[in-house]
């Protein structure tokens, strides 16, 4: 077995990990919570969403999904990678900040209306700068369904901006997207990998 065998089945084995759907599950719970926030005049508390369902991802990990498949650490190479990840995705997002920073003092000094315009887009900023999130997280989890629920953020942005729509509504429809598909992902999951007997 060569040395790109082992890689291979290395990252088949850390995907298989995160393809039960509860992440995806996760995520889109977070995103619902978030667009009924909004819609309810409450997104400032919108940190609260990821606060409260970090913990418990974890613990419902323990209780649904290792018991059917176990579990294993990453080996160095992937903790390397899912670090330069992080990393490169922070910096992404910091470069990202500062585009924004620019184009809106460009936009007003060259006699645009910055505020036209931010107005004009205004419903769809949380979406697409959601969907930025999401192929940042693609990239650095190596999960290309992410792209896909990039996609789905991005296109509720968009209607969002076309329909004049409060931003809730796009990260409400969005987060139920994602949460139906992962509520499929795992009960296929569920029914598929029995528990292990240990």
């Amino acid at each position: 077995m060569t040395n790109t065998d082992l890689k291979m089945i290395e990252r088949a084995t850390y995907r298989g990990s995160l393809d039960d759907g509860l992440l995806d599950l996760f995520v889109g719970i977070a995103l619902s919570f978030l667009g009924l926030l909004w819609l309810t005049d409450y997104a400032a508390f919108g940190g609260l969403a990821p606060a409260l369902l970090i913990p418990f991802w974890p613990i419902a990990r323990r209780r649904w999904v290792e018991p059917r498949m176990g579990y294993a650490l990453p080996n160095r190479a992937r903790r390397r990678k899912l670090r330069m990840g992080m990393l490169t995705s922070i910096a992404l997002g910091v470069i990202a900040l500062l585009v924004g920073i620019g184009a809106y003092a460009s936009l007003g000094s060259d006699g645009f209306s910055a505020e036209r315009v931010f107005d004009q887009i205004g419903p769809g900023i949380p979406a697409f700068l959601l969907t930025l999130m999401g192929v940042m997280a693609a990239l650095a989890f190596d999960l290309p369904r992410f792209f896909a629920y990039s996609g789905v953020l991005f296109l509720a942005g968009s209607m969002a901006v076309s329909f004049d729509l409060e931003p809730g509504w796009s990260l409400l429809a969005s987060g139920l997207i994602v949460s139906v598909s992962g509520l499929t992902m795992l009960v296929r999951f569920l029914r598929s990998n029995p528990v292990l007997e240990l």
